[in-house]
């Protein structure tokens, strides 16, 4: 089994240029949602979204980026009728520690809530929430939110460093993204990269070098 501190992967991971990761959202797609005929597709980047100071505008960028071909679940948010998508970037924007200096320090259990929990959000599941709280830079824990979709979960059972946290679905336990959080950040301090570099090459390579 490889690991993430293998030189093998080190420059690699050290050199992804997460930012600049770039979702082309169909111009069909954007046909549906906008209104409006698009010849070419709308190219999304992290750096744009996190750029974007407006909570809202934000979550749809972010709804865009994540599910450029399946959003349909999500249109009367990207409309701008629904109540929940202000309601949550108001809830996300008050986590934000890059807005807020005096944000609180949200647990894993808190955060999983919001998809999960009596007042969840409609529509909201695990992953996409993942998504939001790493774009809005929410404290988990003491670490900011790093994505864990449906590819990482996969590649995660093939790395020493992933593998005993026993991630398997897109019904991860609080408990268990705060260890992957815990194990991402401490990996990244070792070879000294970005926590976000190593997601991202887990997304990318991590079940091809796994």
């Amino acid at each position: 089994m490889n690991s993430l501190t293998d030189m093998r992967f080190v420059d690699l991971i050290r050199n992804l240029p997460v930012h600049e990761h770039t979702v082309v959202v169909p111009p069909k797609k954007l046909l549906l949602l906008r209104g409006c005929k698009q010849e070419k597709g709308l190219p999304i980047s992290r750096k744009e979204i996190f750029k974007e100071k407006d909570s809202e505008e934000k979550l749809r960028k972010i709804l865009l980026w994540g599910y450029p071909r399946g959003i349909q679940k999500w249109l009367p948010a990207l409309f701008g009728d629904d109540e929940g998508l202000k309601d949550l970037g108001e809830k996300l924007s008050k986590w934000d520690s890059t807005k807020n200096q005096e944000a609180e320090v949200v647990c894993a259990e808190e955060l999983i809530s919001l998809a999960t929990g009596q007042n969840k959000f409609r529509n909201l599941g695990r992953v996409t929430l993942t998504k939001m709280a790493y774009f809005f830079r929410v404290n988990v824990g003491g670490n900011k939110a790093l994505i864990l979709d449906k590819r990482i979960i996969q590649a995660a059972e093939k790395w020493q460093e992933l593998c005993k946290i026993g991630l398997s679905g897109a019904s991860f336990e609080p408990q268990q993204y705060a260890e992957y959080l815990k194990k991402m950040y401490e990996t990244a301090r070792t070879i000294e990269c970005d926590a976000d570099q190593l997601e991202f090459f887990l997304f990318t390579f991590g079940a091809s070098f796994g």
